[in-house]
């Protein structure tokens, strides 16, 4: 196989071969062939710059790559990719968790499948939602739909579900993309918030009701004394009437 010259080795046999023909007619062609050089020279130095431009967009396409996966392989909510047909295409490692299954067993596999079954019809009516056409005014927009939907386990884990569409780069398939989050602790602690508010409306109405009996029992005592004392005061008034009677026929 021939060896492709340096433009250094090119340049030093196009000397030698000047120096051994010099005065001869062909020298025109040598110097033609020494421009010629030249022009390779300049050639070859753009094309190192856009070596080395390409070399250090690559280093830094790679990087983001790197960072991409990182964020996307340690995030600490679920994360998914599937097509249009709900079909998983890539899971990070929360959401292997999430679904109790090895990411291998998860990426080819409909997402409604590790929903619980009753609420499999609510996932896909909620895909077709997603890609309901939209207005050529909200194109430019992003638009995030959310759901909650038991996860299919033993203990079904409730999950709050965002999912966005993403149209993909030319010649690709829209694709869709979900963030899936563990909402139990959550759940626990409105469940914990809506009886501490229950029990608390129940403490209050039984403390109304004990004030109210309390009420009716003072009310009830303060007729009675009223009564009474209205009785002893009609009483002595009748004493000293008898009196005012027997001190008049005395004299």
């Amino acid at each position: 196989m021939a060896r492709i010259c340096s433009t250094h080795e090119l340049s030093l046999f196009i000397d030698r071969l000047k120096s051994k023909i010099d005065g001869h007619p062909s020298l025109e062609t040598v110097m033609e062939l020494d421009t010629a050089l030249e022009e390779l020279k300049i050639a070859e130095e753009t094309v190192h710059e856009q070596t080395e431009s390409l070399g250090k967009a690559l280093e830094r396409a790679d990087a983001d790559r790197r960072r991409y996966v990182e964020l996307f392989e340690f995030a600490p909510d679920g994360y998914c990719v599937t097509d249009t047909r709900g079909v998983i295409l890539e899971a990070n490692r929360a959401m292997s968790d999430l679904l109790h299954h090895p990411v291998d067993n998860v990426i080819g596999k409909p997402l409604v499948v590790f929903v619980a079954r009753e609420r499999r019809r609510d996932v896909r009516s909620f895909i077709a939602k997603v890609l309901q056409p939209r207005s050529d005014a909200s194109l430019h927009f992003p638009v995030v739909w959310q759901m909650e939907f038991p996860l299919r386990r033993h203990n079904p884990v409730p999950v709050s579900v965002r999912c966005s569409l993403s149209p993909g780069h030319a010649g690709e398939r829209p694709r869709l993309l979900w963030l899936i989050r563990d909402i139990t602790e959550q759940k626990r602690a409105e469940e914990t918030v809506q009886e501490s508010r229950h029990s608390l409306e129940r403490a209050v109405e039984e403390k109304t009701g004990e004030l109210r009996e309390r009420l009716e029992e003072i009310e009830a005592f303060h007729d009675v004394t009223v009564d009474r004392e209205l009785r002893l005061m009609a009483l002595e008034q009748k004493l000293k009437a008898l009196e005012s009677g027997q001190r008049d026929r005395a004299t």
